[in-house]
């Protein structure tokens, strides 16, 4: 059973789980974040064997039977987005990179081909610091790694964890990861259009509130003003990517030293 208070972004969560084959999973999501000891919290999620309570910003909701497992991923990432977003926070479905300590933000869609060019850059002497959500934070207009999610799923069998960053590092490439192919042509196609970007980056901040919940076809919530003004200060390269994967690996290292 899982019973704690997780602190993110200064925010106390109170996590509760009741279903074993489930926790496991919980916990390795919630692991880059501080376990506290506080009876005082602000948001919750509460599983147990036949319903689930979720509050987020005093907006309680209920599901009356078991929470399907597809539907878990989805409501722990959306109250992590909502602790985290702010003026000058947000979360992404993202992995970040990081090379001579300069971070590199990979985004794109579900089985683009994140892991695949992570797992390349740790053979290349490429740090991997985020490898499925990101928290990012506005600071003196620097977009900088405030949390990187530090389980990484390998296929259906491995898995590994990472290591937390060891000091802060600031964003200093986006790329749009379109796929990963073997022995594919490369594609390093730079976006200027700030349009183009901000509805490139958006869906990956509010993925996890643009399906329901399957269980009871419940709708989660996010603010998307609050997205897009923060995806709206963006002000790095951006680049649209395609190709091998360590050819990728190759070309990053050749723009971060432009």
């Amino acid at each position: 059973m899982i019973d704690f208070i997780y602190n993110i972004n200064n925010k106390n969560i109170y996590i509760h789980c009741e279903i074993e084959e489930y926790c496991h999973k919980i916990e390795k999501w919630l692991s880059a974040y501080d376990i506290i000891s506080s009876n005082k919290y602000s948001s919750y999620i509460k599983i147990y064997k036949n319903k689930t309570v979720w509050n987020i910003d005093g907006i309680e909701k209920i599901i009356n039977n078991k929470i399907k497992r597809t539907d878990l991923y989805p409501l722990f990432y959306n109250l992590i987005a909502n602790a985290v977003l702010d003026d000058d926070n947000v979360l992404l479905h993202s992995a970040v990179l990081c090379y001579n300590n300069a971070g590199i933000l990979v985004v794109g869609d579900f089985d683009s081909g994140k892991t695949t060019l992570c797992l390349k850059a740790m053979e290349n002497n490429v740090e991997v610091v985020s490898a499925d959500q990101t928290h990012l934070g506005y600071v003196k207009n620097k977009i900088m790694l405030r949390r990187g999610s530090l389980y990484m799923r390998i296929g259906d069998d491995n898995e590994v964890f990472l290591s937390p960053a060891k000091s802060e590092i600031e964003i200093k490439l986006i790329i749009n990861l379109v796929g990963v192919c073997d022995n594919g042509k490369l594609y390093f196609d730079v976006v200027n259009n700030k349009e183009h970007i901000i509805k490139k980056m958006f869906k990956f901040c509010t993925w996890h509130s643009d399906i329901p919940l399957f269980t009871e076809t419940e709708m989660l919530n996010i603010d998307r003003t609050k997205i897009y003004k923060w995806l709206s200060r963006i002000n790095i390269p951006f680049y649209n990517v395609r190709g091998d994967s360590k050819n990728i690996i190759i070309k990053i290292k050749e723009v971060l030293k432009w």
